[in-house]
C-alpha cells in the first residue's frame, strides 16, 4: 500500500491544501512561453480588478435560456371613451391604438400585435405582454371622443427561448478578488456571445471548470476569459478538456506556498528550457518588478525535481508563481505541485 505524501519543512511535517498545476506548452519565437492552453506568449492578468466576459468558439457551448416576453404597463387616466387613443413605446417607436368599443383586455390585446413582428419583436422569438389598467369597471363605448390622457409606457425587451447546447453549458471560474480571497462564479454559457461576469472585482483568474455539459460530455469549442473589450485573454479550457491548464498561479490572501515537486516531460526532440518564475514579491521586489528565477532546467527527458524535504519558499500571499518554455518548437509538459500552509 502507497504511503501518503507528507512535505517537510526545516525537517518538520507541513500540514497544506495541494495545488497540482499541469499544463502542455509549444514554445515559439524563442522567447518564454507561459505553460497554458492560451495561444498567447503569456498568460495574462488583468491591470485592475473588473469584471470578465466569459464565452467559447462553439455556438454548442450554450446553456439553456427560458423565453421571457416583452412586458409593458399602461395607465390610463380619465374616464375614456369611443375614439380615445392609448400608446406603447419600444424606445423607439410608439404604437397607439385608437378603439371604440371593448375592454382593456382588448385593448391590451391590440397594442400588443401592433408591437409584435415590428421593430425586432418578431413572433419566433417572444410575444408581447401588454397591460392596461384604469378606471374600474370602464369598456370603451362609441358615447364621444377625447378625453384620456397617457404617457407612453415602455416596453422592457424579452428574452428569447434557447435550447441548450450539447457541449458546455456552465462553467465555474474562480478567482482573487483585490483582497487576495478566493471567489467562484458560475457563469451560464451563450455559444460565442460574451458573457460579463456578475463580479466586478476579478484580480487574477486562478482556473476555469466545466460544471455542466450536454451530450457531447465536455466544451466543443475553447471557452476563453477575457476583458469586457474583448482585448487581453487570462484564461481559457481546451476544446474537449473540461479544465484549464495553466502551470500559473497567484499565492492567496493570508496563506503562504511551499513549491514541493516539479516534473517535465519532453513532447518532441527540441530541446526546451522550463523555468519557473515568482513574481510580485513584497517589499523592494514588487516595487521594482523583480522576477525570481527559482527553478531552470533544460529538458531532454523525463526529469523530476523533488523539493519535499527542504520545499522552495515560503512564498508570501500576492506571490505570483508561472512556469515558462523556450526553445523555439519545443513541447514540454509541466506538472508544478505547490502547497498552501494557511
Amino acid at each position: 500500500m502507497s504511503q501518503p505524501r507528507i512535505l517537510y519543512r526545516h525537517g518538520q511535517p507541513v500540514s497544506a491544501e495541494v495545488l497540482s498545476l499541469t499544463g502542455t506548452r509549444t514554445a515559439s519565437g524563442g522567447g518564454a512561453c507561459t505553460v497554458w492552453a492560451g495561444s498567447g506568449a503569456t498568460r495574462l492578468v488583468p491591470t485592475a480588478p473588473a469584471a470578465v466576459h466569459v464565452l467559447s468558439s462553439s455556438a454548442d457551448d450554450q446553456a439553456a435560456v427560458t423565453a421571457v416576453p416583452e412586458t409593458a404597463t399602461l395607465t390610463l387616466a380619465g374616464t375614456p371613451a369611443g375614439g380615445d387613443t392609448a400608446s406603447v413605446s419600444d424606445g423607439t417607436h410608439t404604437y397607439t391604438a385608437t378603439y371604440s368599443t371593448g375592454t382593456l383586455a382588448d385593448l391590451a390585446a391590440l397594442l400588443a400585435t401592433q408591437i409584435d413582428g415590428e421593430d425586432g419583436y418578431t413572433a419566433s422569438a417572444v410575444d408581447v405582454v401588454v397591460t392596461v389598467s384604469g378606471p374600474s369597471g370602464y369598456t370603451f363605448t362609441d358615447a364621444s371622443t377625447g378625453g384620456v390622457t397617457t404617457t407612453p409606457a415602455l416596453v422592457t425587451p424579452g428574452v428569447v427561448a434557447v435550447s441548450a447546447g450539447t457541449g458546455a453549458r456552465t462553467v465555474a471560474l474562480t478567482y482573487l478578488d483585490p483582497d487576495g480571497r478566493t471567489q467562484q462564479e458560475t457563469v451560464s454559457l451563450a455559444g460565442t456571445t460574451p458573457v460579463t461576469t456578475t463580479a466586478t472585482n476579478i484580480a487574477y483568474v486562478l482556473n476555469v471548470r466545466v460544471t455542466d455539459a450536454g451530450a457531447g460530455l465536455a466544451n466543443a469549442g475553447t471557452v476563453s476569459v477575457q476583458d469586457t473589450g474583448d482585448d487581453f485573454v487570462y484564461e481559457v479550457v481546451a476544446a474537449g478538456a473540461n479544465k484549464s491548464a495553466s502551470v500559473a498561479t497567484e499565492i492567496p490572501a493570508n496563506r503562504t506556498g511551499l513549491i514541493d515537486r516539479l516534473t517535465l516531460s519532453p513532447g518532441n526532440s527540441t530541446l526546451g528550457r522550463v523555468r519557473v518564475v515568482a513574481t510580485a514579491l513584497p517589499g523592494d521586489a514588487a516595487s521594482m518588478g523583480l522576477a525570481y528565477v527559482i527553478a531552470d532546467q533544460y529538458v531532454a527527458q523525463v526529469t523530476t525535481l523533488d523539493f519535499h524535504e527542504a520545499p522552495l519558499g515560503p512564498f508570501p500571499s500576492g506571490t505570483q508563481i508561472s512556469v515558462t518554455v523556450e526553445g523555439d518548437g519545443a513541447v514540454v509538459s509541466c506538472d508544478l505541485t505547490v502547497h498552501l500552509e494557511g
